[in-house]
């Protein structure tokens, strides 16, 4: 978790826009169903 607030940290100071989502239970199906689903929205908005 450490390693994700840094670089949400670092695209901050570099004026990188970015958009988070930082959800528990690692590397799982349900995990990248949901960041899927999330990223094709926001590119096809």
């Amino acid at each position: 978790m450490e390693n994700i607030m840094n670089m949400m940290l670092l695209c901050s100071s570099l004026k990188i826009n970015n958009v988070s989502l930082v959800t528990g239970g690692g590397h799982t199906w349900m995990n990248a169903r949901l960041y899927l689903t999330e990223t094709l929205q926001r590119i096809f908005k």
